[in-house]
């Protein structure tokens, strides 16, 4: 992408004016960085291979907190699949998948039995027990892999958020 001209209101990158696919006349030194700054009930995945897969942290009350994975592997819940989906969803992905290779968590447990029902746009949004309020296990981290995105989609690499 070169020459691109969003004004705020682009709910994606891919949606704001630039020159065209494949056209541009770009250097080297006219890479793009963005700094995010992480707001209230904000996920991301750590400790993976790529931005696609790790464990679920979830951004609460100025800090990053570790989430549960109780509910997630569909043990206790009839909803299998849609805390899973929500994350990913969540994440700007079309889904995924929940994995048990990510449980050993660094931080502090601020997030229990999330039991999203499919209606949900952020996991913060899902049936849950009060922030703080957790029963986990050292080796009880949510890990995901979620699936690719869509044509057009943005990604942030080589972070450090």
């Amino acid at each position: 992408m070169d020459d691109v001209q969003c004004t705020g209101s682009e709910p994606t990158l891919a949606q704001c004016p630039f020159r065209g696919w494949n056209l541009e006349n770009c250097s080297g030194s006219e890479a793009v960085g963005v700094r995010c700054v992480p707001g209230e009930g904000d996920i991301r995945l750590v400790d993976g291979p790529h931005g696609m897969e790790g464990r679920l942290q979830i951004y609460h009350s100025g800090a990053w907190g570790e989430v549960c994975d109780d509910y997630f592997d569909g043990f206790y819940s009839a909803y299998y699949g849609y805390s899973t989906t929500t994350v990913c969803q969540q994440l700007g992905y079309r889904g995924g998948s929940f994995l048990s290779t990510y449980d050993a968590p660094s931080g502090t447990f601020v997030l229990d039995d999330v039991n999203c029902t499919g209606t949900e746009r952020r996991i913060g949004d899902c049936p849950h027990q009060p922030w703080g309020t957790e029963n986990c296990g050292a080796t009880e981290g949510a890990g995901f892999r979620c699936d690719v995105h869509a044509d057009g989609d943005t990604r942030l690499v080589a972070g450090t958020a």
